[in-house]
């Protein structure tokens, strides 16, 4: 699979600082994290720090222009069924690969619903 970057892709857009807070603001705090360890409430701590929004913003936006997502990895843990009926498998993932996958959705979805 080649390289996003490499591909003849538009330019996407700079984000707005509304998109992503909106997309951090969303998750409830009790989500667990992922295999980075970081918290849903520190993420939006450190967003509630508005020096950082500049930052954070331009973070994700190079991350999406150059097809980069280095938080697409999970924790595997296995939950029980019942007594004696085995697990079931769910994976943790990254608050910053969720809030980053978030704000793609809703690109894609306005793009498709522009007249």
């Amino acid at each position: 699979m080649r390289h996003m970057a490499s591909m003849n892709l538009p330019s996407f857009p700079e984000l707005a600082e509304w998109e992503v807070q909106h997309a951090i603001i969303k998750p409830h705090n009790r989500s667990a994290a992922g295999p980075d360890d970081v918290p849903t409430v520190a993420l939006k701590q450190v967003w509630s720090w508005k020096e950082f929004r500049p930052a954070i913003t331009r973070m994700f936006t190079r991350s999406i222009r150059l097809g980069s997502f280095p938080w697409r990895e999970a924790h595997i843990v296995p939950i029980p069924k019942g007594l004696n009926k085995g697990f079931r498998p769910i994976s943790l993932l990254s608050q910053i690969g969720k809030i980053s996958e978030r704000i793609v959705s809703r690109r894609i979805d306005w793009t498709i619903r522009l007249p």
